[in-house]
């Protein structure tokens, strides 16, 4: 898959004298050094190789962050192909927004063979738009799959916080926040994910540890406590903002959450398992996928919450301003 993505990158219509491209390895045992080396050599285009021992992707970022030369970091996964105009897009709006708090999101998507289950098109959720016309989308959308920042400002707002499991770029996006970070969405610099759905036992365990390190951030992180009312709402029931802006789509996920339950999620992976991978059922396979997922998530979150002796409301912080409550 990175070859993948290192194909795409240097397919750009960007000029090469314009980017470089930092690859961190964050303690890989197989043979990506020398892959990279060789289609370095193949390419003509230098590639920046930086190894370490295992440490989170939170301390990879940082390291490839220190390591990066230009006044703009666009973060990008291995497992992504980049369309051909992504990285002509992403500056053109950095020329078009200097300030250094507007960060860039492109379009996150699944590929032919890949698949997300915690990410769905930025298309509709936007919270507003800029001056200029472009959408602006909430702060809890920003993935280092696929986003550009300002040096400086990803400086100023102090890294990725080293050791998080998981959810490392939210954690940052929320503090990035508090200085002001408004995130524009480009649709047409395309993300594609790659990451294959291979099978429901993969999906039941990411469900459960995606809900078990969430309650574990929530219970210990300030900054995730104090955002748990915006979080949760989101993450289980689509929020406030869903519920006055898109209130079919809200009572559709409510619907799926009660259709979803402890009885029915079992049946409902055994339909999945035997669905074949691949089209033309990979549509249906996805959303079985997606519902198989969440309802682990919730289940697993609700469990870890109640061993920590967390409580199960808490109420919005008194500093929220009636923007962000309209927009959470």
């Amino acid at each position: 898959m990175l070859r993948d993505l290192l194909v795409s990158l240097t397919s750009q219509t960007l000029s090469r004298s314009k980017f470089e491209i930092v690859v961190v390895d964050d303690g890989s045992t197989d043979d990506t050094r020398e892959m990279v080396a060789e289609f370095s050599r193949n390419t003509d285009y230098f590639i920046r190789y930086f190894w370490q021992p295992n440490s989170l992707a939170g301390a990879a970022r940082n390291h490839g962050i220190r390591e990066a030369r230009s006044r703009i970091v666009l973060f990008i996964d291995s497992d992504i192909v980049a369309n051909e105009e992504h990285l002509q897009l992403h500056l053109d709006f950095h020329d078009r927004y200097p300030e250094r708090e507007v960060a860039v999101i492109g379009r996150f998507t699944p590929g032919i063979t890949g698949v997300d289950l915690r990410r769905d098109l930025l298309d509709g959720l936007e919270v507003g738009m800029t001056e200029k016309g472009d959408p602006m989308v909430h702060a809890l959308r920003f993935t280092t799959a696929d986003v550009s920042l300002k040096k400086e400002f990803l400086i100023d707002g102090g890294l990725f916080r080293p050791g998080l499991p998981l959810d490392e770029d939210i954690d940052l996006a929320l503090r990035l926040r508090e200085l002001g970070m408004k995130l524009v969405y480009c649709r047409d610099a395309i993300a594609l994910h790659m990451t294959p759905l291979d099978s429901v036992e993969k999906i039941i365990a990411e469900g459960k540890r995606y809900g078990r390190v969430f309650a574990d951030y929530y219970g210990r992180i300030p900054v995730y406590r104090d955002d748990a009312w915006w979080n949760l709402g989101a993450r289980f029931s689509g929020g406030w903002r869903q519920l006055t802006q898109e209130p079919m789509k809200y009572f559709k996920n409510t619907l799926s959450r009660w259709t979803v339950n402890q009885c029915s999620v079992g049946p409902i992976a055994w339909v999945a398992r035997r669905i074949p991978i691949g089209p033309p059922t990979s549509r249906l396979l996805r959303r079985l996928s997606k519902e198989i997922w969440a309802f682990y998530y919730r289940d697993e979150f609700r469990k870890r919450r109640t061993e920590m002796g967390l409580p199960r409301r808490v109420k919005a912080p008194s500093g929220v301003s009636a923007d962000q409550r309209k927009h959470g």
